[in-house]
């Protein structure tokens, strides 16, 4: 008589996985000013706003400008050399929803004029605009800033751990055998999407 009993033994643990999705890329104008409509941020939802890339004035006096400072001194555009200074007004150049903002400490050209801001969604679109503040004039600017909405994924589900090993219990004529099977390492852990 040949009968087969397995004993597994399997945990379950939930798991979290965070990392960024980009939701949404658009530019903002230094030459028009114009207001750019984004996407609807979900209300009570966090996200993540990133502004990046300096503009330029078409002028002779090498004024440049980012999301928060200006220079007078962008003659390799993107490296400012340390002269640099804040929004005039304690504005800033590149508003969200018609509201100035601290966008942070100076970016220079290492990290390409990048500035972050978090903040929860409220259930409508968000906008940008850039506010020339050192002129008001639209006609002598070149270029734009970039912007990017990322939204944190959470992806919930359960990692199985084989906590044992699969061991199988044989039964031949009356007599008991044993034998272990190993769970290869590549098949301990799987994640299940929630």
């Amino acid at each position: 008589m040949l009968s087969c009993f397995g004993v597994l033994t399997i945990a379950l643990s939930p798991v979290l996985a965070v990392g960024p999705t980009l939701i949404w890329y658009g530019q903002a104008s230094s030459s028009t000013g114009a207001v750019v409509t984004g996407p609807v941020l979900e209300s009570g939802v966090s996200y993540r706003i990133v502004a990046m890339n300096p503009w330029l004035y078409n002028t002779d006096d090498n004024v440049a400008a980012d999301a928060m400072y200006f220079t007078t001194n962008s003659t390799s555009n993107v490296y400012w050399g340390g002269v640099y200074f804040p929004c005039p007004g304690s504005h800033s150049f590149l508003q969200i929803s018609g509201q100035d903002l601290n966008w942070g400490p100076f970016s220079d050209g290492e990290t390409n004029h990048t500035y972050t801001k978090y903040g929860v969604g409220n259930g409508t679109a968000v906008t940008f605009e850039i506010h020339d503040w050192v002129d008001d004039n639209y006609e002598n600017n070149y270029c734009h800033i970039d912007i990017y909405i990322y939204h944190d994924v959470v992806v919930g589900g359960w990692v199985a751990d084989w906590t044992g090993e699969l061991v199988a219990y044989f039964a031949v004529s009356g007599a008991v055998f044993a034998g272990a099977v190993g769970v290869p390492a590549a098949k301990r852990f799987r994640a299940l999407s929630g």
